[in-house]
């Protein structure tokens, strides 16, 4: 299971940024060391290809890959995320058995391709075979998810890490999988709001600081209720969780020991360069610790903060606008981001981020004076960049 939550961690990561893998096997996956604890790494993305959602199916890839692993649809060019969601099934499938869902049933050890490929088009799962016994209703379920001929009823590969087959931990965690979206997803979440240019990680940090302050930040405003799973009332109160155990540890601070004893308590084995990485997303200052309000700001789902609770995020804004605007102008130019960005980034930090912060100024001023922020182009600067639903990564 470990080995699967893996590699659709890859794919999630991989589909959000509208990039198809193609070529999903156990061959492409290595452990990084002979240890037990080596996380998993993808290591050849020699057929991966952007796609544009809007325009899916692709029908011009043609029919490169690995046999075993293509999906049904890939034999009359029509390709979408899909296909890498039936291939990590097979994936699955073969690190169960051993053997492959379909093949050349006649000859195996001289397979034909063309027989390969009518055997994915024709035949249906057998768990009926001898080396089923013993493996588990959950893993066979999730088989059956991943490969359903219909790609329109598969999951997606945020969905399958969903499946009971991929839960870990306690008992009771199985038995309440929704609490543990936000578990499952906190290091995610980090390299996802790393994605942001340092400006945006420092302004969001800010608008988490403003929020704590005032007393707006209650678990059902952290991470509000939608139709997503990340966003429930459980990955509220389990941030809310997080955040009481990081304050009862270390205070208004967390330290790198801290946070790396809270990700081995969610399940988490990280080497020490990983753990450094993941800190320096957050600790934008590089002070060797993290403000509370930063680890908040790299948990909570920005885009369902502002649709569902627009009031409480705009008055956040207008605070962090009103700091910013020291002279009291109703604008924000590019010297006071400089000077906000001089107090909170390392020195060596700042000239780049200055630079990155002048080029979002120009973008998001919407008039004749690109130099300055009115608050409805501040508003825009906050919500530009990379950093999409992290929804997707639960």
């Amino acid at each position: 299971a470990s080995v699967m939550r893996a590699t659709l961690r890859t794919l999630a990561q991989c589909h959000s940024h509208h990039i198809l893998h193609l070529d999903v096997k156990p061959g492409n996956f290595m452990l990084l060391d002979s240890s037990d604890t080596a996380p998993l790494k993808a290591i050849d993305f020699g057929l991966s290809q952007p796609y544009v959602p809007e325009q899916l199916p692709r029908s011009d890839l043609g029919l490169e890959g690995t046999p075993w692993f293509m999906a049904p649809e890939m034999l009359s060019s029509s390709v979408t995320p899909a296909v890498d969601v039936w291939a990590a099934g097979v994936m699955a499938y073969q690190l169960l058995t051993g053997d492959f869902p379909f093949n050349d049933r006649r000859n195996a050890f001289n397979p034909s391709v063309n027989a390969i490929w009518k055997s994915i088009l024709t035949d249906n799962l057998n768990f009926k075979r001898s080396y089923w016994e013993g493996v588990s209703d959950e893993a066979k379920d999730f088989i059956k998810a991943l490969l359903h001929k219909d790609p329109k009823k598969r999951p997606s590969a945020k969905e399958a890490l969903q499946h009971p087959f991929l839960q870990g931990g306690t008992i009771a965690d199985r038995h309440n999988p929704k609490s543990k979206s936000l578990k499952r997803s906190v290091v995610q979440r980090i390299q996802r709001f790393g994605q942001s240019t340092l400006v945006k990680r420092t302004l969001l940090e800010s608008l988490v600081a403003e929020m704590m302050e005032s007393g707006d930040m209650d678990s059902a405003k952290v991470c509000p209720p939608s139709p997503s799973v990340v966003t429930t009332p459980e990955c509220s109160n389990h941030l809310k969780t997080l955040v009481t155990y990081l304050t009862r540890q270390d205070g208004g601070s967390v330290s790198y020991a801290t946070m790396e004893k809270l990700l081995v308590q969610l399940g988490y084995s990280l080497y020490p360069e990983e753990l450094e990485h993941l800190m320096h997303t957050m600790d934008v200052g590089q002070t060797g610790q993290l403000d509370i309000s930063q680890f908040v700001a790299s948990q909570m789902d920005w885009p369902a903060v502002q649709k569902t609770h627009p009031e409480l995020y705009a008055e956040a804004a207008r605070r962090a606008f009103d700091n910013l605007d020291t002279d009291g102008d109703g604008q924000v130019c590019v010297e006071d981001l400089s000077t906000m960005l001089t107090t909170k980034l390392p020195a060596c930090e700042v000239a780049p981020a200055v630079e990155e912060a002048r080029g979002a100024v120009r973008i998001c001023a919407g008039s004749a004076d690109s130099g300055k922020l009115d608050m409805e182009g501040f508003m825009r600067l906050l919500r530009c960049s990379s950093l999409d639903s992290l929804g997707e990564l639960s």
